[in-house]
């Protein structure tokens, strides 16, 4: 956001003074192709903790990424795939929360977050989590395909 402010700033102190500015072309091997977006963005999902918790738990409690997909797909939930590795509700709750808080702990000791924002977020955390009913959030592969299963009925 601040990249555009500065940017149409620029564009009009040019304008006004008369000065040409030119746009830098950079090389196509520089520029990071979508898939390469795709997983950093999923790597830093895991490492912030949002849903890195629940797949750090889910790790903790031998469910894996695979299970997860198939059971979204099919309309079951994180608790039940958790039972059936022998943990109930509560524990798996319990898992997701300190693992969030484990990356907050993390992100505060770094200095990335202050310790006051960090027990902000904690607070908010174990609310969420506690209230969360288990089901897998949606995503636009699933929405897809339900579509899909719309148009052909």
């Amino acid at each position: 956001m601040k990249f555009k402010s500065l940017a149409a700033l620029l564009v009009a102190v040019s304008v006004s003074t008369g000065v040409s500015v030119h746009a830098a072309v950079v090389p196509a091997a520089d520029v990071p192709s979508q898939q390469d977006k795709k997983i950093e963005m999923k790597d830093h999902k895991e490492k912030s903790g949002h849903n890195g918790g629940m797949f750090r738990a889910a790790k903790e409690m031998g469910i894996t990424k695979e299970e997860m997909k198939e059971a979204r797909n099919s309309g079951k939930n994180f608790f039940e795939l958790a039972k059936q590795k022998g943990f109930n509700e509560q524990q798996a709750k319990d898992m997701i929360i300190k693992n969030k808080i484990a990356v907050i702990d993390e992100k505060v000791k770094e200095g990335e977050l202050t310790k006051e924002k960090g027990e902000e977020i904690k607070t908010h955390v174990k609310d969420k989590v506690s209230k969360w009913d288990g089901k897998f959030k949606e995503h636009k592969d699933v929405k897809q395909e339900s579509k899909e299963e719309e148009k052909q009925d």
